[in-house]
């Protein structure tokens, strides 16, 4: 018997003895799934609520499939898949008398029973994500350090690439720069070196934030810069101010500028978006009429006594862009 048919032979040895008596498997059978194959990566799980079903790779695919009667995922594999990983047993090695599955999304009628908080995973978020930067002087160094904090905060959370989610950010004071567009964003490691590397100096006292949304509403947003149109748009919007182009001019027009682009990007583009809005450096709330226009309501506008809130606003954030994207069908597509 030539070595393909011992493989064979041994492999499926192992997942019957898996099968009857379950699996626990060292960490060090687990491999990150970076890519889907027939051997080291065949199994993976997505959700750590989700006890009764896994994805097996298939012909370089993901494939969702279900346990077979009187089995569930093992917690071990159910552990380190909702890390990332995945590994080559079959995971359904627990008895049980019926599965039953606890979790929220796309696949399935399965309610969150009350007392338990809905789980996601932000590998699975596939969106189009931009993030805008105001870093007018009136606000302080340290200040901004925290921005640029928050905003790598929210890439390290995500896995980025074709098929997850893309970032482009553009960062604003009187004239706007992109710091990235959607067609840039192919992986977490050059779109962190970006955001880590911009400089966050303000070319003079304003805060054009009106330039800025159209960069999104005509560049960021568009297909020619990489926007999916299976995708959905989320744009995070922070902003210390009003609209300000100087003194000799009349800035309420401005505002208003800023107010119908906002809304543009909510109606004619479908971009859902969320504004933090800031204190400037006298410690006041200022452009809340702006920051309406722009978020469209209450829930979309989140205001913050200070500069070290935006860290404890991530989980919230992320979790309001993530949660009609998750455990999406055509996720490993």
């Amino acid at each position: 018997m030539d070595l393909v048919k011992w493989y064979m032979l041994i492999s499926l040895l192992t997942s019957f003895i898996v099968l009857l008596q379950g699996f626990r498997a060292p960490p060090g059978y687990f491999k990150k799934r970076s890519k889907c194959d027939m051997i080291s990566r065949q199994y993976t799980v997505i959700d750590s609520l989700k006890r009764c079903s896994y994805y097996r790779c298939v012909f370089g695919r993901y494939i969702k499939k279900d346990c077979p009667s009187g089995r569930q995922l093992t917690s071990q594999f159910v552990k380190w898949g909702s890390r990332g990983y995945a590994y080559k047993y079959n995971p359904c090695g627990e008895r049980v008398t019926k599965c039953h599955d606890v979790t929220f999304g796309r696949l399935g009628d399965e309610v969150v029973p009350v007392g338990l908080k809905p789980y996601f995973t932000l590998e699975s978020c596939g969106i189009d994500l931009g993030i805008g930067l105001d870093i007018s002087c009136s606000i302080s160094d340290e200040n901004k350090q925290l921005v640029k904090d928050f905003t790598l905060n929210i890439i390290n959370r995500f896995k980025i690439g074709r098929g997850f989610l893309k970032v482009a950010g553009v960062k604003f004071a009187e004239k706007p720069q992109v710091i990235q567009f959607l067609d840039q964003s192919t992986s977490n490691q050059a779109t962190k070196f970006k955001f880590k590397s911009m400089d966050l100096t303000a070319d003079r006292c304003r805060t054009h934030t009106d330039d800025a949304l159209a960069i999104f509403r005509d560049e960021i947003f568009s297909k020619e810069r990489g926007n999916r149109p299976d995708k959905k748009d989320i744009l995070v919007f922070m902003s210390d101010g009003s609209t300000y182009h100087g003194k000799n001019v009349d800035n309420n027009v401005y505002v208003e500028r800023t107010k119908r682009i906002g809304r543009e990007l909510r109606e004619k583009l479908g971009v859902e978006t969320f504004v933090l809005g800031m204190p400037t450096n006298k410690n006041k709330t200022v452009g809340y009429d702006e920051w309406m226009e722009i978020g469209g309501d209450h829930e979309h506008v989140i205001t913050l006594a200070s500069f070290r809130e935006l860290d404890s606003k991530i989980n919230e954030l992320l979790k309001n862009s993530c949660k009609e994207t998750i455990l999406d069908p055509n996720f490993w597509n």
